[in-house]
Order: structure tokens, then C-alpha cells, then sequence
């Protein structure tokens, strides 16, 4: 309808405007453009498609950012969600024949992790060789002030990976250690406790063992569960209300790790103790 066909134009307006070159044209060029486009890559669910076949489009994709590496910051700095998936998947599709391309992916991901970083992750998971982006996530996950970020990039990481297994425990570790700074330094101000940092860290906690479990590495899942189980179990006496239903969670999360190392009977008691909770 012609709803849908006003957004699509406006979409394509906005990537016209960040073109080099066609930027500085009038209203009235950059329309024409973006008409001439429309015809010559004619598409069902957006203003225009793609050069076809795929790999004409990647090789032409490659040529353009190799001569002129600034355009990417450019398109992409505003890149909506869905156009951010789709500019990653080609570029990683062309770096497979284009090695230059490697570390302009990763810079370019590292640069405007707001608008590429969860799209970084799912393309990931897709692509044949997603190293570009896998260095680019692990530099994000190591800057302590990007706290926001790199939750957005834990919670974008399936529950099962092999691919981004090692970088969603260092996630993990290091909002452990954002939100356990966070909560001591409130411990030492004029109020002794805080119910929302500790519990935020608790969280933490629970996602890190469960983030280790998946690796194998079961006596650190094991430590990170148990300390959640105790910071939960003080804010639940506190407010059992507000608290036990994490408390329970985090309890069913134990007895897994305890299962995963043969401590079976403890396994059992801390389920039983869920169950009882719930």
C-alpha cells in the first residue's frame, strides 16, 4: 500500500543522504537517483534490492570499500538494525575472497558498536568466517565503560554456540566484575547496602556459571553459582517477597553444577530447597 511505500522511500532517502556524492545533490537528484536504483534492482520488500548474482554484488561491495575505506563509517554510523545484519553478512560474505576487508570490518564494528555490535553477533553465527567480527566483539568486551554494550552483546548470544562460546564467558567475567566494583564501592558509602546492585550482580553471577557450564569448565560455574546462591539468599531473607524467586533460580543453577561434578546428594538438597521455594 502506499503506507508501506512511503517508508520504504524514506528509507532509501535516508541512505541516499549519507552517500558520498550524492549527498550534496538536490531534493530533486537525489530522487531521481534513487528512481534510477528502484528500476535496476527491483525488490518486493524494500525501495531497491541487490546487484545479482550475490557474488557480483560482494565483489562490487569489496571493490568500492577497498578504494574508498571511509564509506562504511558513513552508511553504516546510523544504520538501522535490519540494515546493519544485512551490510555485515555481505561484507563478511566478500571478505572470504578479500582479505583487505578483515580489518576494516573489525574497526568498523569496534567504531560504532551501538549500531553494529548486536548485528555483529548474530551474523556471527551465520557466516563462514566470522573472525573480523569475533575480534571486534572480544575488543568491545574488554573496555570496562562500555557496560551497556556489552550487555547487549551477552544477551544477543544464543544459549548454545560454539562459535562465541569463549566470548560470552568474557562477557560474562566482565560484567561480573563491572557490577561486583559497582556494589562494593556502594558498600563502602554512607548506606551499607544496596538491594539493586547486589542484585544485579547476583545476575551476573547465575549467567557466568551458566556461560561456564556451557564450556565445560565446571569448578568456576560451580564458584560464580554458589556466590549468587549466598548474595540471593540475603536479599531474599531481607525481602522474601521481592527475592525468593531468584533465589530458587539460582538454586535450580546449582544443582545442575553440582550434578555436572558428581555431587549429587548437595545437587539434590538444592533442588529440593527450589521445589520448596516455588
Amino acid at each position: 500500500g502506499s503506507g508501506k511505500t512511503e517508508v520504504f522511500l524514506r528509507a532509501a532517502a535516508s541512505v541516499l543522504a549519507r552517500v558520498p556524492g550524492v549527498a550534496d545533490l538536490t531534493e530533486d537528484r537525489q530522487l531521481a537517483v534513487s528512481a534510477w536504483l528502484r528500476a535496476l534492482y527491483p525488490h518486493e520488500h524494500s525501495w531497491w534490492g541487490s546487484p545479482q548474482p550475490d557474488l557480483l554484488a560482494e565483489h562490487i561491495t569489496a571493490a568500492v570499500v577497498i578504494r574508498r575505506p571511509t564509506v562504511l563509517g558513513q552508511l553504516l554510523a546510523p544504520a538501522t538494525p535490519s540494515q546493519a545484519r544485512q551490510a555485515l553478512t555481505v561484507l563478511t560474505r566478500a571478505a572470504l575472497h578479500h582479505d583487505q576487508l578483515h580489518q576494516q570490518i573489525s574497526t568498523l564494528v569496534v567504531q560504532h558498536p551501538k549500531a553494529l555490535a548486536a548485528a555483529a553477533v548474530a551474523v556471527s553465527v551465520e557466516t563462514a568466517d566470522p573472525t573480523p567480527l569475533v575480534t571486534a566483539l572480544h575488543i568491545i568486551a574488554q573496555d570496562s565503560d562500555q557496560c551497556e554494550l556489552i550487555e547487549v552483546i551477552s544477551e544477543a548470544i544464543p544459549a548454545s554456540t560454539g562459535v562465541l562460546a569463549e566470548l560470552s564467558v568474557e562477557c560474562g567475567s566482565a560484567l561480573v566484575a563491572i557490577h561486583r566494583a559497582n556494589w562494593t564501592s556502594l558498600q563502602l558509602g554512607p548506606q551499607p547496602t544496596d538491594n539493586d546492585a547486589a542484585r544485579q550482580l547476583a545476575a551476573s553471577l547465575n549467567n557466568l556459571s551458566v556461560r561456564l557450564g556451557g564450556l565445560g569448565r565446571r569448578e568456576e560455574g560451580l564458584a560464580a553459582i554458589q556466590e549468587a546462591v549466598t548474595i540471593r539468599r540475603q536479599l531474599a531473607d531481607a525481602r522474601p517477597d521481592a527475592f525468593l524467586p531468584d533465589l530458587a533460580m539460582s538454586l535450580n543453577n546449582l544443582s545442575l553444577r553440582l550434578g555436572d561434578l558428581g555431587r549429587r546428594e548437595e545437587g539434590l538438597a538444592a533442588i529440593q530447597e527450589a521445589v520448596t521455594i516455588r
